[in-house]
């Protein structure tokens, strides 16, 4: 049988995360009425291998129906 050799050569498509944010009432579900929240501030982390805030970028929403753009992150994970 044949021998299986797994190499990690730091390679990888960067990620985008898109969406919004509005006014909730409380469970994150966005309803009629509930309004995007316009020139709102996202800080957006990556939790680095001791799951401590490693770096953050900021993003102005700018649109009137509350959507940001990240684009460019690497692979971790993330939380706003």
């Amino acid at each position: 049988s044949g021998t299986s050799v797994a190499v990690d050569a730091g390679v990888y498509i960067p990620a985008t995360v898109k969406t919004f944010i509005w006014n909730d009432d409380g469970d994150g579900i966005q309803q009629p009425g509930e309004q995007a929240l316009e020139g709102a501030g996202v800080t957006l982390f990556r939790k680095n291998e001791s799951g401590l805030p490693d770096a953050a970028e900021w993003v102005e929403v700018l649109d009137a129906e509350g959507l940001y753009t990240l684009g460019g992150l690497k692979p971790g994970t993330y939380y706003a």
